[in-house]
């Protein structure tokens, strides 16, 4: 379907978006790991008492806490949806070269009926808005026009709604990273209450958790913000690809001009 979610599809994308976070993942620990092969005598016992995760993976999944797991589950559909959306809406299968030229073909030789069943048999974008009009052609010139016009309109909807989950994903992750960042804070103020003296190693785990989860909703936000602009101008594009095949296709009903 072409503004419907292809479940299937996004599926797939969504368990490579998860395999590639967990490569990643390993790729980095690995990095990370190689130069701490040989550590100075009591280094390994320091580095086993500290908390703290180390490596830009590590401080990204597991530094801010149960949050931070939510804004990678944002991270993740955020991929997957921006590979389901770059595999189904491309102009190869929203407007097929090939069932066009039949299409043309079809209306050359004014066999109607033959290039009304072409776009029946075909779920793309284009045999959608095509067939909308020439299913119209014995109620006339304006009526097939406003058909397509009205299936182009819905289509085009549908799919800048399904795009706008890519942009709410884009608003929601900076969102949880202040949420965690009041909590961290929370965590601060209500240590400085409870102790007489608190120390900076006391209020350094809220304020840690506060820092790592406003990292991790920017680091989220701002790819989803770049997918988002770069998916609406490519939609953009293709919808007035669409409207110059509308025009030709009618142009062959549109009635002479009166004398």
């Amino acid at each position: 379907m072409t503004g419907a979610w292809n479940w299937r599809t996004l599926g797939r994308a969504t368990l490579l978006a998860a395999f590639a976070a967990l490569a990643t993942g390993w790729i980095v620990e690995a990095g990370d790991a190689a130069p701490a092969a040989a550590p100075v005598a009591g280094a390994a016992a320091e580095a086993s008492e500290s908390k703290l995760p180390e490596g830009v993976f590590e401080l990204f999944v597991l530094g801010g806490g149960f949050i931070g797991f939510i804004i990678i589950g944002c991270s993740i559909i955020a991929v997957a949806l921006s590979i389901e959306f770059h595999m189904a809406n491309n102009r190869e299968k929203m407007m097929p070269e090939d069932l066009l030229a039949d299409v043309e073909a079809a209306l050359d030789g004014q066999n109607y009926e033959e290039a009304v069943a072409l776009c029946e048999g075909s779920d793309c974008l284009m045999a959608k808005v095509l067939h909308a009009g020439l299913s119209k052609m014995g109620q006339g010139f304006d009526r097939m026009e406003q058909a397509m016009g009205e299936e182009a309109d819905a289509q085009s909807t549908a799919l800048y709604q399904k795009l706008g989950w890519i942009n709410t994903l884009a608003g929601i992750a900076p969102m949880l990273g202040l949420y965690g960042t009041v909590q961290g804070m929370i965590n601060c103020f209500h240590q400085i209450a409870t102790s007489n003296n608190p120390t900076a190693q006391d209020l350094a785990s809220g304020i840690f958790v506060a820092l790592v989860t406003t990292f991790q909703g920017l680091t989220v936000a701002i790819p989803c913000l770049v997918i988002f602009t770069y998916f609406r101008g490519r939609l953009v594009k293709l919808m007035n690809a669409l409207g110059l095949i509308m025009g030709e296709i009618l142009d062959r009903f549109r009635p002479a001009p009166q004398e």
